[in-house]
């Protein structure tokens, strides 16, 4: 058994104007679910919500089934929206009051004769999800979507109508490019991305889960801190805001912010769409730019204060390419962004360097003491201790090098361990048989500046203080 409801789109409240939709989904974006109160009818007392309906929706919750509401707009052929049912209760004391919206918790206890804890708000087509559902009592009922629409009831149970009947076309979330899909392709508006496949979340700017990683992202201003120079990204996680779009708080490791960490573990690739309200975007509507790589993360402060997540993203397409493909769309005053040396060069490699600093230290890890003798010749890397890029600005220069073999250059980009004011390597839980001191081997003329071990420390704890949050 599923819960449809209607609502008002717009709801007054000491004479300021609130979005409810944008409410809600806000908070349960931020704090991973929010409380939805269903308000007493007028003219009525108590709940009109029958204890044997209650106690069908909690057997449900407890025994794991899929259980959701669909909110739809109180006029006919407006929006509807979709979100998962985590609890179901009547006494406002057993609700979290910081998962309530602002506008109203002055009076939630007072207005409202039930209420629902609700995840994963997104948009749903209004009229393919009516022909779905059926009445559940009255399956029978082929009257049930005039009803609704003609406002006779603000609240139905209902059930899924069986796959056999009703097989709307859908669009699967899927990773990389979509067929038929160009680069440079404009939409009008966030609901025919959502239609067609390329971002399929309304509201939010990263689409994806946690578990599996993001699909897509869209560019729309909603972040102060955000960076675009076309072919490379600095992107702002999600999280931190109030209803007016201003950073308030710090941003979570969760969600989309933990998704879009998992594309770069996997390399996995990011759909990139760019809104008309930034200035890389197009004259109107939402363009698609093509595919990215996250090619790093990093939590630090943003412009309001705040800890934020902060993704740099690039992409194998050409800055050429991307003008050629996208020029057309560009605003009438736009101007395209200098390839200026900060950019052009900042991650370009000096291979000469990296060679001399292997070279000094015999093509063997500084860190193990391991000699790795490959097919063509010595393996190791040359990793960078302050990592360049635009998140870390980092300098090419041999004072910034370390000759790691590959598994331990991997663990020290990602901080599996750090190296002390005093060169001794902590924190890495392995036995090093090459270098019992497990002190950083030097060579003296491989001079190594310990402000760089100091930046990658501080970031390691940085990062462990963030885990254990």
């Amino acid at each position: 058994m599923h819960l449809v409801l209607k609502f008002e789109t717009k709801t007054e409240h000491n004479n300021n104007s609130y979005d409810v939709i944008r409410e809600h989904k806000s908070l349960a974006e931020n704090e991973g679910s929010v409380w939805w109160g269903k308000t007493v009818r007028e003219g009525k007392s108590g709940s009109g919500f029958a204890d044997k309906r209650l106690n069908t929706f909690n057997s449900q919750l407890d025994s794991n089934i899929e259980t959701n509401v669909y909110l739809f707009e109180n006029k006919p052929g407006e929006k509807a929206y979709q979100a998962k049912v985590l609890n179901i209760v009547r006494d406002f004391k057993d609700i979290d009051i910081d998962k309530l919206p602002n506008y109203y918790k002055e009076n939630a206890e007072t207005t409202n004769e039930l209420f629902i804890e609700l995840s994963e708000i997104h948009e749903v087509d209004r009229s393919v999800t009516l022909e779905s559902l059926e009445r559940f009592d009255s399956p029978e009922d082929v009257g049930f979507v005039k009803s609704f629409q003609d406002g006779q009831s603000s609240r139905f149970y209902v059930r899924k109508r069986l796959e056999r009947e009703f097989r709307p076309q859908r669009i699967s979330d899927q990773f990389g490019e979509i067929s038929g899909l160009k680069v440079g392709s404009v939409f009008k508006d966030r609901k025919e991305l959502f239609d067609a496949g390329v971002h399929r979340a309304t509201m939010a700017g990263i689409c994806g889960s946690q578990e599996i990683g993001a699909y897509s992202i869209v560019l729309s201003g909603g972040y102060e801190d955000d960076f675009d120079s076309l072919d490379r990204i600095l992107y702002t996680g999600h999280g931190g805001q109030d209803e007016k779009g201003k950073q308030v708080k710090d941003q979570e490791f969760t969600r989309g912010n933990k998704a879009l960490s998992l594309n770069m573990e996997e390399n996995l690739p990011v759909r990139v769409i760019r809104g008309y309200q930034v200035e890389n975007g197009p004259e109107n509507g939402y363009r698609y730019d093509g595919i990215y790589y996250v090619r790093n993360f990093y939590t630090e402060k943003g412009k309001s204060g705040f800890n934020i997540y902060r993704y740099e993203l690039t992409t194998d397409q050409s800055f050429q390419y991307l003008k050629e493909q996208l020029e057309d769309t560009f605003k009438e005053d736009y101007e395209l962004p200098e390839r200026t040396e900060v950019f052009s060069t900042r991650t370009k490699r000096n291979q000469r360097i990296v060679k001399k600093v292997k070279e000094l230290n015999s093509y063997t890890c500084q860190v193990c003491g391991e000699f790795f003798e490959g097919v063509n010749g010595p393996i190791c890397v040359g990793a960078h201790i302050q990592p360049l890029g635009l998140i870390h600005e980092g300098p090419d220069v041999i004072e910034n090098l370390l000759v790691l073999c590959p598994n331990h250059h991997e663990l020290f980009d990602r901080y599996g361990f750090y190296i002390d004011e005093n060169f001794k390597i902590q924190n890495l839980k392995q036995e090093l048989i090459n270098n019992e001191k497990r002190k950083l081997r030097i060579n003296k003329k491989h001079k190594i500046n310990p402000k760089f071990l100091k930046y990658h420390r501080e970031k390691y704890f940085e990062i462990t203080l963030k885990s254990s949050d």
